[in-house]
């Protein structure tokens, strides 16, 4: 965790605007359907962001 508060320190100190999302206990592979490190609820709030950063953008 302290590579995150170190990008988003730099990140406030260059007014850069910015959400970060973080996955409290989800493991690298957490979307994925047939890991052990699946993890249904961090997938779906994932994916819920993933679909509102794009319909800003598109």
């Amino acid at each position: 965790m302290s590579d995150v508060a170190a990008i988003a320190l730099d990140l406030n100190e260059a007014g850069v605007s910015y959400d970060m999302e973080i996955y409290g206990g989800g493991l690298h592979s957490f979307t994925k359907w047939s890991s052990s490190d699946y993890n249904p609820d961090a997938d779906l709030q994932s994916w819920s962001e993933l679909l509102e950063f794009l319909s800003e953008i598109f």
